[in-house]
This record gives C-alpha cells, structure tokens and sequence, in this order.
C-alpha cells in the first residue's frame, strides 16, 4: 500500500473552522519525513490513516469520540491509496453520521467496494493482509512501541513480517 492523499477535517488539531478541509499530498514523494515541533500533529497524521484504514488508533483505541477535534461534532478522514496499479478511496466519519467505506477508481469512475465501518475494516485487512495488531507493530510504530516489538519472541516477529 501507498497513501497517495489523505484528508482531515475535524480530526483530532486539524480542526475545520471554515468547513474546507485539510489536504496532503503524498503523490509526489517517494520518501518522506514529517517533521515538526513537538505537539504540532505530527503524530496525529499518522493516526488518522490507521483511523481511517481500521476504525481505531493506538492512542484511542475504537473511541471515535477522541479523534473528532474540540468544539466539533463530526471528523472525516478520507485516504486515496494505491496497491500495485490499483487505486482505493477509503473514507471514515464520525459523529452526527457514521458513514464510511472504501471505493476504488476505473477510469475517471469511483465504484464503491463497501460501506459501512466493520465492512471497510474487514476488506481493508484483505487487501493489505494486515489487521490493526500487525499494521501498527510493522508498518506504523506508535511512539514508545518500537522495543515491544524487538523484544518480542523472534517467531512472533517472522510471523508479523511475513504478512508484509
């Protein structure tokens, strides 16, 4: 998987006062870092693609309720993502409305795959072959997780690797 262009508006401090959302753009980039000063959402970026592939974000959890930004009452977080030549819109919202699903591009056409939150997650785990466990201990290394993983059994982590 690569993310091509993620989305936020109203996700945890990119908070959309003015409706429009927040836009970045990964198209371009073969390798990237994000940098910044500390608590400028560096780490939140990162939450919202792991929200918006699985429903859930180490810091959070499933509680959807902390993802949405102070004073709002809704969050969207959308990601475009390729898998080979294949292109993918997974969206997720919460708050007033639950909506989400995932859409993949023929042509200039968006046809949707699914909808629904358990049905994202679930196809999200079949194209990616990961669920959230083994997306976030090998593909996403939330801070401070990084020695569980190398001190876990080397079985363990064969395993998780393998998957990839």
């Amino acid at each position: 998987m690569r993310p091509q262009k993620l989305t936020l508006k109203n996700f945890m401090p990119f908070r959309s006062t003015d409706g429009q959302a927040l836009a970045v753009d990964f198209s371009n980039l073969d390798l990237f870092a994000i940098t910044g000063p500390m608590a400028s959402g560096k780490s939140s970026l990162i939450d919202a693609i792991v929200w918006c592939l699985y429903g859930r974000t180490a810091r959070y959890g499933a509680d959807s309720k902390g993802v949405i930004s102070a004073g709002e009452s809704i969050c969207e977080v959308a990601l475009d993502f390729t898998i080979g030549p294949r292109y993918f819109r997974a969206v997720r919202r919460t708050g007033k409305t639950t909506e989400s699903g995932l859409s993949e591009q023929e042509g200039e056409e968006w046809i949707q795959d699914v909808s629904g939150s358990e049905r994202l997650t679930g196809r999200i785990e079949e194209l990616l072959g990961l669920d959230f466990d083994s997306f976030t201990k090998t593909v996403i290394l939330p801070q401070g997780r990084y020695a569980e993983f190398l001190s876990s059994e080397p079985s363990k982590r064969r395993e998780l690797l393998e998957k990839i």
